[in-house]
């Protein structure tokens, strides 16, 4: 018996181990299987990528108006790698290279939003995890030719569909308060200014100390350093609060002042003038009173057009806001720049005054008498001057990033439409594409465009929601024709339409005269 029982176990053991063999031919792996890409054809990630790794993008037919520099008429702009790498007429593109035609369109630089926060939602964890750029707001601001927004002190790219390299760069200057409200606190400031500025001379003497004083005045070589004695570290200075302007003073950043008043005005052009560093004011609504002191000492300004002061009765002195400001200001030698007045997207409360009107606020300028290149630089190279942020961004020239906004017209205009926005060398907005606003004023006025709404549907949108204006007014005009007419070929009011037949009026009686009059 426990011989069989060997020799069955003995069975299906060589059962198993031929059928485990015929299953590992019948079914090859995977790897033996799958399909192999055909020969010379390029993946999605690949397709605008030549041999090289190198991402170009071949943009003709436009008009280039490069901010700095004449216009450029049916010219070429070549981009690689997201870097602008000429700009001309029939220039050399590599084989693998996406194109667009620009249709004759203008190209101008993409606007910097110098208050544009609101067009992406703030988070924790560093500026690159606030943005989202599948949002409305980013898509929205990409559709009016925003591409650089400043949220807080970091400059930050608009991108659809990704982040990378939206983050252009964070630390780009240092809010201070210097206002005559508050007189302890610009005696403060003034203070850390000097302390800051003898620290940074000290430092400047002792590097500056020639090698000859460490050889004891003999002209020769130091001495050689003993391995055995340990240098002593030089002492830090407990700066405090002062520290934060050294960055200032050596011109790595820039100091931003929230002044709007005269006097604020000229106390920010005396600290200027006197410690020489690099100023910001935003406001400047009474700047067209000390418009000269500003163009003097070299101060920027940030001004909002719009915005309305009313002035002071209490004063014989010119006071409030006036709608030439900047022109004024622009006259006198002061670089502006121009912001919208508020910092995120409205769609019910101020239409025209939110992060989106850029243009329009730099439009509103050229109504006071600013000319039309000056309003133009305000929202591009000169708002990215004041940041530190123009060798980037700010104008189309060649070694800077390609950021691209292809319009049907003048960009300051408010019936212009962006119809490509390009950043980073990357096509981010379509107008034909986004359903936000391809119904209005479409590049192809043959074609028939669907009714759509926004955010995009994720399926199939319901009949009933749909609106055509072609089907509604072709019913309207059937629905009237249907109508019945009177002898004059007006429509009869009819009871469906909820009209009230018309009531017979009572006949009037005579009036009486009362007794005792007229004799």
């Amino acid at each position: 018996m426990k011989i069989i029982a060997e020799r069955w176990l003995v069975a299906m053991a060589l059962v198993l181990l031929g059928s485990g063999l015929a299953w590992g031919q019948d079914d090859p792996p995977e790897e033996a299987t799958a399909e192999k890409p055909a020969e010379g054809a390029s993946t999605d990630d690949e397709a605008d990528e030549d041999d090289n790794g190198d991402r170009w993008l071949h943009v003709h037919n436009v008009d280039v108006y490069p901010v700095i520099g004449p216009v450029r008429r049916h010219a070429e702009i070549l981009i690689k790698n997201g870097k602008i790498v000429a700009i001309g007429r029939d220039l050399e593109t590599p084989e693998k290279v996406e194109v667009l035609d620009g249709m004759g369109f203008r190209a101008y630089p993409g606007l910097v939003a110098l208050n544009g926060a609101g067009l992406f939602p703030r988070a924790t964890g560093g500026m690159k995890n606030s943005l989202n750029p599948f949002g409305l707001q980013t898509i929205m601001g990409l559709a009016h030719g925003i591409t650089t927004v400043i949220s807080g002190s970091s400059a930050v790219k608009l991108q659809s569909g990704t982040n990378e390299d939206a983050v252009l760069r964070e630390g780009l200057f240092e809010g201070l308060l210097y206002s005559s409200r508050n007189p302890r606190g610009k005696s403060q400031l003034r203070d850390e200014f000097r302390r800051a500025r003898s620290h940074l001379r000290e430092l400047g003497s002792t590097e500056a100390k020639p090698a000859a004083a460490s050889a004891g005045g003999r002209g020769g070589p130091p001495p050689a350093a003993n391995p055995k004695t340990k240098a002593a570290a030089p002492k830090k200075p407990n700066l405090g609060s002062a520290a934060r302007l050294i960055p200032i003073l050596e011109g790595k950043k820039a100091a931003v002042f929230n002044v709007s008043n005269a006097h604020d005005l000229l106390d920010v052009c005396e600290l200027v003038e006197e410690f020489g560093f690099k100023a910001v004011v935003r406001g400047a609504i009474e700047g067209w009173t000390v418009a000269s002191e500003l163009g003097r000492s070299g101060v920027m300004a940030i001004v909002t057009p719009r915005v309305r002061q009313d002035p002071d009765r209490t004063t014989n002195r010119p006071t409030g806001s006036v709608m030439d400001n900047a022109a004024i200001l622009y006259r006198h030698g002061v670089q502006i720049a121009i912001s919208t007045s508020g910092s995120s997207v409205e769609m019910d409360g101020q239409p025209g005054k939110d992060a989106l009107s850029v243009a329009w606020e730099a439009a509103a300028a050229v109504r006071g008498g600013l000319p039309d290149h000056a309003a133009l630089e305000s929202v591009t190279i000169v708002a990215a001057r004041c940041y530190g942020i123009d060798d980037r961004v700010g104008s189309l020239e060649v070694g800077k990033d390609a950021d691209i906004v292809i319009c049907d017209g003048d960009i300051l205009s408010y019936l212009t439409m962006p119809q490509w926005t390009i950043v980073n060398g990357r096509i981010v907005y379509d107008k034909e594409k986004e359903p936000l606003y391809r119904q209005v004023r479409s590049r192809d006025p043959s074609r028939t465009l669907p009714a759509q709404w926004w955010p995009r549907p994720f399926g199939e949108m319901p009949a009933e929601w749909a609106f055509d204006a072609k089907v509604a007014a072709e019913k309207k005009l059937a629905e009237s024709e249907d109508k019945p007419k009177d002898d004059k070929g007006e429509e009869k009011p009819t009871e469906g339409d909820g009209a009230k037949p018309a009531e017979e009026k009572p006949a009037e009686e005579p009036v009486k005269e009362p007794a005792g009059k007229g004799r």
